[in-house]
This record gives C-alpha cells, structure tokens and sequence, in this order.
C-alpha cells in the first residue's frame, strides 16, 4: 500500500512539474512570468493532475519490484527536461505535449525491461 501511494504521488508530482514546464515554454521561448496568470497556473495544475492520474496505473505496472529511488526522480525530471526542450525546438508546433507522453511511455517500458530491481 505504501509503495502504490509513493507511486501515485510522484505520478501526480511529476504530471504538474511537466505541466508546469510545457505552461513556461510553450510560446517557444522561456516566460517565468507566465505561471503567475490565474487562468494559466489553474489549467496547468489540473490538466497536470489528470495527467498523472492518468498515467499512473502504467507507472505502478513499469515500477513493479523496481528500484524507485532511482527511476523516479530520473522519469520526473527527465520528462520535465524534454517537454520543454521540445517546445523550445524550432518547430511550427510544440511538440512538448505528445512527446511529453510517449517518452513517458517510452522509459517506462524500457525501465520495466532494464531497470534495476528493487533489494
């Protein structure tokens, strides 16, 4: 039960820090200021919230007797990272959102193939 709640959190954690990431550099460049706009924080946070919701059923499958004091903060910060260089890239669209998911989806398999077993 404790491992699924550290699961579920850092689901939750790690949908608002990519929401939060795609929110800040989706014009494609970096606005800092953007976050404080009601309208943006709150779509944001929710849309963050479902989307780690949403996710977390598969990250509970990928984590299962895995090491998560590793593959969590590596997942968190590495799909915040690559959201964002995404919207940063200089494209005709941001790319942050789906490539948000399916590297999410993408490492998660191939931690639950690869990953390091928990002790």
């Amino acid at each position: 039960m404790r491992r699924t709640l550290t699961v579920l959190l850092f689901s939750l954690l790690g949908g608002l820090l990519t929401a939060y990431a795609y929110a800040v550099t989706v014009e494609g460049h970096v606005e800092p200021g953007i976050l404080s706009a009601p309208a943006v924080f709150k779509v944001a946070t929710i849309f963050g919230s479902c989307a780690g919701l949403i996710m977390a059923p598969l990250v509970l499958f990928c984590m299962k007797g895995k090491n998560l004091l590793i593959a969590m903060p590596v997942l968190l910060g590495a799909v915040a990272v690559l959201t964002a260089g995404l919207n940063l890239a200089p494209t005709a669209t941001p790319l942050g959102l789906p490539g948000s998911f399916l590297f999410t989806g993408a490492f998660l398999f191939l931690w639950r193939r690869f990953g390091p077993l928990e002790r």
